[in-house]
């Protein structure tokens, strides 16, 4: 399938003879084309031999890329190894792609 994704779409053949005749055929009902390739992202900074002060302003930086192009990011913040995440910065840019946030004072984030 082409690369046009749509929630109707919906094909057609056509079948030809030796004779010159031909009929044709269509889809009865509308289907989708969906892209099924999730996007890649990569984390460049905070890095893990880093220390980041309490309260500052703080940048993190990252990669990430996606065959039909990245529309935005959501930063999120755990201060337990990942076992609960809270949001941070929703709806960041694809490009730059870094999303400023204040570092935290106590255990949840607070990005303006």
């Amino acid at each position: 399938m082409p690369p046009a994704y749509t929630t109707t779409a919906r094909v057609q053949v056509k079948a030809h003879d030796a004779g010159g005749n031909s009929a044709t055929a269509a889809s009865a009902a509308d289907f989708a084309i969906t892209d099924g390739t999730p996007p890649t992202v990569a984390v460049l900074t905070p890095t893990a031999a880093e220390v980041v002060q309490a309260g500052t302003l703080y940048h993190v930086t990252f990669t990430s890329s996606d065959d039909v192009g990245v529309t935005g990011h959501d930063l999120e913040y755990s201060a337990d190894d990942g076992a609960n995440w809270t949001p941070v910065a929703t709806g960041v840019p694809a490009s730059p792609m870094r999303g400023p946030c204040p570092w935290p004072r106590r255990r949840r984030a607070a990005c303006a």
